[in-house]
């Protein structure tokens, strides 16, 4: 008999397909399981490496011995010829053939049912890391052209002149922010350092800037000096610094001379701001600034009636300086909030001074950006309002509260990737301005992004704020961490927990819990608590309903918060503000809940209609 017959009648083939059969499975497992018990690649090069070892031995084990009925016996004192030994062999080639079958058929599910998905998640890791590389690259570059703006210190001899140095900064700070190219902390960031014990360095850190211009102004009468220095928060350099001895006439020349040398240092390319609707008379000028020093405080009901009495006394001498036409919006705002205006007078001054400002500067970001609002907030003018907000946000590119706004808009309607993408960069730029950073974490709960959503409703903290508690527990419950979801009930105490949004999130977080007795009698507390004149209540209900899986109570709730959901004459004022909730997944297979956003003027064909889009410098961090 030839070698290879001998070989194939002392089954050596059949051990060592078998073993390269076992062994694959071992290994597929051993890729499996070992991660999930945090053992590492060298674990799995370990297995393969014993198990490539223990081949040879297998092999000359199956030469040298034969496995028989009566056991395993040396291959020269078995009968090959025998009846039990024939029915051995066939046994042995059934079960060889079906380890074979078991390896092929873990082979094809891997290959064509596991191997997609996984190439698909390797690619979408791969996606999100270039994405994170090149947004480090970004941020990176973005520093190097970005800049803190701190309230300039008032070395007056009275001590009584902190309206204008803070004036000052703020002139600076909206000039250099009106170039889209640096990015401007915002006011409320820089302006929290006023009395912080902090180095330029650990400034530079906090608010990731990689300069600081700051200074200091002595004001007696009309006579002025106006120290300022731009410092490198890396090096903790000075880069330049300047004094300017000067009357209030000559404020404006000695504000675009700054602003033209720090675009000048940081190598920016700009054209020389001097529109009339950035000068006025000296005197309007201090007005205005000690107008908006009271409303930016905002103390007392005092505050403003003064601001309001210094506006007029502004506009009564230059009727189209835009910061003074600004500051009366704001002030008759003020006005109302306190009664002693009409919720209609204000909105009447309000159109009125937007109007005189387009007159002066049709592109006015800010004054476009006050019309969409009243498009979204009191006429639910879908349209008006996109494309308003898209070309406000082309002409203010430092406007922070308007960049906030457009991103809550965007939220709003679905643009989910833009709204993330505003509300970083106004987060970025004014870290420590809570509405960013809360704004910023709905948006990521509204795009499904509830990794970042739950970072940054942890950074509220950190900022003395709650912010949105409702809006935490349901990150929590989306992401199935239902024991961390009850804790933050727990801990926000009675004040949250029976109160109907805590009320809302029991029963959802109870419900999955299993504990369905529980949730009912959370829900039924919910109902009875209800209070009409709340519009959001009734769709706490049917949030719950939903939740849960029970259509048509969600449905029947949702009629009635539709019913109840008026604001400024328009119905469906609240539910525009949660349509993409992630919430309301299960009732979206449903018919009926197209018919509901149809009902409410708000379906699909009419969002993917409208004309918004946003500017290149929010495109870029979209890629």
């Amino acid at each position: 008999m030839s070698f290879f017959g001998e070989l194939k009648r002392r089954n050596v083939f059949r051990v060592a397909a078998a073993y390269v059969a076992v062994a694959w499975l071992i290994i597929q497992v051993a890729e499996t399981l070992f991660p999930v018990f945090g053992l590492s690649d060298a674990g799995i090069r370990l297995v393969v490496i014993l198990l490539a070892i223990g081949f040879l031995p297998a092999v000359i084990s199956a030469w040298a011995f034969e496995l028989t009925p009566e056991g395993l016996k040396r291959e020269a004192e078995v009968d090959h010829d025998s009846p039990a030994n024939r029915r051995m062999t066939r046994r042995l080639d059934r079960l060889v053939l079906l380890i074979l079958a078991l390896a092929l058929g873990l082979f094809a599910v891997d290959k064509f049912l596991l191997d997609p998905a996984r190439d698909a998640e390797e690619l979408a890791t791969a996606r999100e890391q270039a994405r994170e590389e090149g947004r480090s690259e970004a941020q990176a570059s973005a520093r190097e052209n970005s800049i803190a703006v701190l309230p300039f210190d008032d070395l007056s001899p009275g001590g009584d002149q902190a309206y204008f140095a803070d004036g000052i900064s703020v002139d600076l700070l909206n000039q250099l922010a009106g170039i889209p190219q640096v990015r401007v902390t915002g006011k409320t960031s820089s302006f929290a350092y006023r009395d912080r014990e902090a180095t330029i360095p650990e400034i530079g850190e906090a608010l990731n800037v990689a300069h600081v211009l700051d200074g200091s102004v002595t004001k007696a009468g009309d006579r002025i000096r106006i120290y300022v220095e731009l410092m490198d928060t890396r090096s903790d350099r000075q880069i330049w610094s300047q004094t300017y001895d000067l009357t209030l006439g000559d404020i404006f020349e000695v504000r675009d001379d700054i602003s033209a040398r720090v675009f000048g240092e940081l190598a920016i390319e700009f054209e020389r701001l001097e529109q009339k609707s950035l000068r006025t008379d000296p005197e309007a000028y201090d007005l205005t600034l000690q107008a908006w020093y009271l409303l930016d405080r905002m103390q007392s009901e005092d505050d403003f009636r003064q601001a309001a009495d210094l506006v007029d006394r502004s506009m009564a001498i230059d009727p189209e300086y835009i910061p003074t036409l600004l500051a009366s919006i704001y002030a008759s705002y003020g006005l109302m909030q306190i009664g002693l205006i009409t919720q209609e007078e204000e909105i009447r001054r309000s159109d009125e001074r937007i109007e005189q400002i387009l007159a002066v500067d049709p592109d006015n970001g800010t004054a476009l950006g006050l019309l969409a609002w009243t498009d979204w907030e009191t006429r639910l003018d879908l349209e008006s309002a996109a494309k308003r907000f898209s070309r406000a946000l082309r002409t203010a590119p430092g406007d922070l509260e308007l960049t906030r706004y457009v991103g809550m808009f965007a939220r709003s309607i679905g643009r989910h990737a833009e709204a993330i993408a505003l509300l970083e960069r106004c987060v970025a730029a004014d870290p420590e301005d809570w509405r960013c950073t809360m704004h910023l974490a709905l948006a990521n709960l509204w795009g499904r992004q509830l990794d970042p959503a739950l970072q940054t409703y942890r950074k509220m903290a950190t900022l003395g704020r709650s912010g949105a508690p409702y809006y935490l527990t349901l990150t929590l419950l989306l992401q199935g961490q239902l024991e961390q979801a009850m804790e933050e009930v727990e801990l926000l105490g009675s004040d949250f927990g029976q109160a109907p949004q805590g009320l809302a999130a029991r029963a959802m977080i109870l419900h999955d819990m299993g504990r369905h007795a529980e949730s009912e009698a959370s829900l039924k507390k919910l109902v009875a608590a209800i209070d009409e004149n709340e519009r959001d209540h009734a769709y706490l209900v049917a949030q719950a309903h939903a939740w849960a899986g029970r259509n048509d109570d969600a449905f029947e709730w949702l009629e009635t918060a539709l019913s109840r959901d008026q604001r400024y004459g328009q119905q469906g004022y609240w539910f525009l503000r949660i349509l993409f909730l992630p919430v309301w997944q299960n009732l979206h297979d449903d018919p009926r809940w197209e018919q509901v956003r149809a009902r409410a003027n708000l379906s699909q064909a009419r969002l993917d209609a409208l004309e918004f889009t946003v500017p290149p410098w929010i495109e870029a961090s979209l890629d």
